[in-house]
């Protein structure tokens, strides 16, 4: 069937991150360009042993304060909580309106939407509610013992394990991951394609790409996308887990060496975070009067098929991804202006590098958003098209934090500064093998 593929739009913005709530608080918080990150709990120090010792945690969320219901915080992970803050914003953001369908289940609509399948929710996550999944399996295993053998834990020992009183009967619903997904139709009475997309960190970079397919081909008119993660627990699972295969950032002599520096040692861990962008077709978007953000043009991704927790040291695959969405799009490699690189610090830098130069030489200016917000896992592909959609919008890159001694090979913003961008690149690998890549243009 034949038909005039659909321009797409970001109209609308939202965000949880390290920096606080909202896209204005994460948007000066990469400006400022100064990492937010703190020394582990020492509490986890007694549980395991760690090489790394510090992490970047998100605030402490009041969520009756931003209208979530108690039925609400018992259905839902705090991922998808956290989601719903963002949602929220990156719908007044694009001028969009709710109006209440259930008082009891604080279900929405969005009053713009006339039919629900015309509209489409595609959110990432690596892990889900692996968080619950954690809290009450530490209720399932130890809440007996503590009950029939109390003179196995005294005080100390049991201040520490912290062990919920109750097991959640919601638990499988909070830690299923494509609970984020059904968790945001639900909210907003969406009844289109509802989609998780778990590709661990290329999750949310997917998720938005096939939102921007779904619209570009007519078969949606509005999409809620992004991701979301929170990857903590009250002992620390997650970065534990990371840690032992020796990938997170470690503080060398009082520093911390960020993406593409040549001491850079690992990642640093990210609590988790939420970024939420309203994409809409042109028609939509003129029809309501809305003010675009930027203009989608591009998505494509590719599979390495060679180690799961390993990139592939060539990188072709990586670099024939970027020439299918330079192709797809109608942009030569001359056009990109900015790219937001995956930039973990680990040893895919020197692979990414080495790709970007090969096929954009040094002219792009490049930038890595996890220098400074640390690594969100699922939500790092939201979180930073968001960065790469304000870059674009406000004519302004952030710089890369922990830089000293530059590996070659690309263009690397040191510092944060103005710079006319027409088109940028949004790129993300993932454990696995997963690559995926967004091109965004001005509007």
């Amino acid at each position: 069937m034949n038909y005039k593929p659909n321009r797409v739009f970001i109209t609308g913005l939202g965000a949880v991150s390290t920096f606080g709530l909202g896209v204005d608080a994460l948007w000066r918080g990469c400006l400022d360009g100064q990492p937010r990150y703190r020394k582990i709990p020492e509490h986890w120090k007694r549980i395991s042993p760690f090489n790394s010792d510090i992490y970047s945690p998100l605030p402490e969320i009041e969520y009756s304060a931003h209208s979530l219901s108690r039925v609400e915080r018992f259905h839902y992970d705090v991922a998808v909580l956290n989601l719903f803050v963002a949602c929220d914003e990156a719908i007044r953001d694009a001028a969009l309106t709710t109006s209440i369908v259930c008082r009891k289940s604080n279900q929405l609509s969005i009053s713009e939407i006339l039919c629900p399948y015309d509209a489409g929710v595609f959110i990432g996550t690596g892990s889900g509610g692996v968080n619950s999944a954690f809290e009450n399996y530490r209720n399932f295993t130890l809440s007996k013992l503590l009950s029939d053998a109390p003179e196995q834990f005294p005080p100390d020992l049991r201040e520490l394990l912290n062990v919920p009183h109750r097991f959640s009967k919601f638990v499988a619903a909070r830690a299923m991951p494509n609970a984020v997904a059904a968790g945001v139709g639900i909210k907003y009475s969406i009844k289109g394609a509802v989609n998780a997309f778990c590709y661990a960190c290329s999750s949310s970079t997917i998720a938005i790409g096939n939102a921007y397919e779904a619209i570009r081909s007519n078969r949606m008119q509005l999409a809620i996308s992004g991701g979301t993660e929170y990857a903590t627990d009250h002992l620390g699972s997650t970065f534990r887990s990371f840690d032992a295969a020796n990938t997170l950032a470690r503080e060398q002599d009082g520093k911390l060496f960020g993406p593409f520096d040549e001491r850079a040692n690992g990642f640093l861990f990210g609590e988790g975070g939420a970024g939420v962008l309203i994409l809409e077709s042109e028609s939509s978007m003129e029809k309501r009067g809305a003010e675009p953000i930027a203009e989608l043009i591009g998505f494509s991704e590719s599979f390495d098929a060679h180690n799961i927790m390993v990139p592939e040291e060539s990188g072709k695959e990586l670099h024939r991804m970027l020439d299918n969405i330079l192709d797809r799009s109608g942009v030569s490699p001359g056009d990109v202006d900015y790219i937001n690189t995956h930039g973990t610090g680990t040893r895919n830098d020197a692979i990414e590098a080495k790709v970007y130069e090969k096929a954009f030489g040094s002219g792009p200016i490049c930038n890595s958003s996890k220098s400074i917000l640390g690594h969100t896992l699922g939500a790092s592909g939201a979180l930073e098209t968001i960065v790469t959609a304000l870059s674009l919008n406000n004519g302004e890159v952030h710089g890369s934090a922990g830089i000293e001694n530059a590996i070659a090979g690309i263009n690397l913003a040191k510092a944060s500064q103005k710079y006319s961008i027409e088109t940028a690149l949004k790129v993300s690998s993932a454990f696995g093998g997963h690559n995926a890549a967004l091109l965004l243009k001005k509007v």
